[in-house]
């Protein structure tokens, strides 16, 4: 069992192991075959085997071995199961956490302990390993490609979320989201404005608040406003988060200020974006309510306010992993066939100046470029890149329809990528017709998954207009699609179908010498 330890008031820290939604859906969807297990280390060698194989987890043995390298990047290739025990062997992990013997058992606590706080499984040492009804929910919603139901299975959780809980040492009694959500509300309501919301400066308040006071909270906000200003230095916002938290000079050490005032409002915006209610405006300056989802806003204040206490952490699991049908799947309130939806992407392609979309969308080339504009930063990358070919289309050729597909907020910020069921991106260019399509994948799987839908939507297009062809856009295009794209054309069903195959860095080189998108046809 782990040790517990007194509880001290410190900043939230969302765990970032997981980051990426898609590996914690990945992750969990392995642990749900071990279910009713109990997480002995035999059983815990077996998910190391399974992770390893589904290439969740890169040791740095495999980045050192030239042979496992390129099977890791390579998805046409798999590690046999003599190649997994060689790694698994030859990675020691120098790791203990949550009671589990040092090496890779602690590892496996570590990759499950943030799904388990959210309440999607529970295991201990000597517990079995159990899938709670919004884990098998994201499962899913991972299986289906259902990034709505997603969205709800994460709004859900945040609501359920407790700071201090069985799971997490801390002081802090409060309910981040909850709090977060009813803060925003009692803003509006004192300032009178329906566009009120947080900006970054003040998430740092929202991440070492002691309670689940917002009407504190938000009276701070609004006093800490009328002394330092909307600009304040880091210094002065430091200092207020020092004081909140009680740190004196003698323990300044252990909080540093990049770390408060950056990484951890960072994450922590991403965790609040993961529930598809919470938009970004002014360029990303401050955070806000999605207007149109107000009502689960109020339901959030109403029902999932009180900070409640647990007497175990299978009760806290039990209680985390209820589903609220008010919180559940929701269709998207603005169409993507709108005039409402156009008016709103077209409002992003002001706010952004034609300098800056480039510049973000050729540091998606790289798979370790990393963006340091305060709204694209935040979104996750392979929406991003929706979003920013078709600013960067937009804005370069104005006189061209752009109509992206994407699922966007009421700010015309995308919450996730398209659905299969669509091209990314249409575009007219006089009386042409042109379907663009984006991937971050760069191994053989990008053939695999994106040739397929990628031919059957410019085979329609040309069937309704007689007319069209396709662009399709990756950081890089394996010679896989390349070679089966081309070869499509072979096909009596697909000869009339064009695809232009560009990676972002000659995409955007193009842009810069083509007349019209038009002149991208091949």
């Amino acid at each position: 069992m782990p040790i517990h330890r007194e509880r001290v008031y410190k900043p939230l820290l969302f765990d970032t192991t997981l980051r990426n939604p898609k590996r914690i859906k990945s992750f969990l969807s392995i642990l749900s075959k071990y279910e009713g297990k109990i997480p002995t280390n035999e059983i815990i060698h077996s998910i190391v085997k399974d992770v390893i194989r589904e290439k969740l987890y890169e040791p740095t043995y495999i980045i050192h071995t030239p042979e496992y390298k390129e099977v890791f990047k390579d998805d046409s290739l798999t590690f046999n199961d003599e190649q997994i025990e060689d790694i698994i062997v030859n990675s020691p992990q120098d790791h203990t956490e949550g009671g589990f013997e040092k090496g890779w058992p602690s590892r496996f606590f570590t990759w499950y302990k943030f799904p388990r706080s959210l309440g999607f499984a529970y295991f201990d040492v000597d517990k079995e390993i159990q899938i709670s009804k919004t884990g098998r929910m994201l499962i899913k919603a991972f299986e289906d490609g259902n990034s709505s139901l997603e969205s709800a299975v994460f709004l859900n959780a945040m609501a359920r979320y407790h700071r201090s809980n069985p799971f997490v040492m801390a002081a802090n009694t409060n309910r981040p989201f909850s709090l977060f959500v009813a803060t925003v509300l009692r803003l509006k309501e004192l300032t009178g404005n329906p566009r009120e919301g947080i900006y970054r400066f003040e998430i740092p308040y929202f991440l070492c608040w002691r309670n689940n006071d917002e009407i504190a909270l938000s009276d701070y906000i609004l006093k800490q406003r009328d002394l330092l200003g909307l600009s304040p230095s880091n210094e002065l916002v430091y200092d207020n988060v020092k004081e909140i938290l009680g740190i004196d000079s003698t323990k300044e050490r252990l909080y540093k200020m990049s770390n408060i005032l950056r990484e951890m409002p960072d994450e922590y915006i991403r965790k609040l974006r993961l529930t598809g209610i919470i938009t970004l405006r002014g360029g990303g300056h401050y955070l806000d309510i999605d207007s149109l989802y107000l009502d689960k806003a109020e339901h959030i204040k109403q029902n999932y306010l009180e900070f409640l206490t647990f007497g175990s952490e299978y009760e806290y699991y039990k209680y985390a992993g209820e589903w609220d049908d008010e919180l559940g799947e929701y269709k998207e309130i603005i169409k993507t066939d709108s005039e409402l939806y156009l008016s709103k992407f077209e409002r992003q392609v002001s706010l952004h100046s034609l300098e800056t979309i480039r510049k973000e969308f050729l540091l998606l080339k790289n798979r370790h470029g990393s963006s340091t504009h305060e709204l694209f930063r935040v979104i996750d990358r392979p929406a991003r890149l929706e979003f920013l070919t078709a600013l960067l289309i937009k804005k370069t050729y104005p006189s061209v329809i752009v109509r992206p597909h994407y699922p966007m907020d009421d700010e015309g910020i995308p919450k996730y990528t398209a659905g299969g069921d669509e091209p990314d991106i249409s575009c007219i260019d006089g009386d042409k017709y042109i379907n663009v399509e984006v991937t971050m994948l760069t191994a053989s799987d990008q053939n695999i998954r994106e040739t397929p839908s990628v031919l059957k939507h410019v085979s329609d297009l040309v069937r309704e207009t007689g007319n069209a062809f396709a662009i399709f856009i990756a950081p890089v295009i394996h010679p896989y699609t390349d070679l089966y794209m081309g070869l499509a054309r072979k096909d009596v069903h697909f000869e009339d179908c064009k695809i232009t195959r560009k990676n972002i860095e000659d995409f955007s080189n193009d842009l810069l010498v083509k007349a019209s998108l038009a002149g991208f046809e091949e």
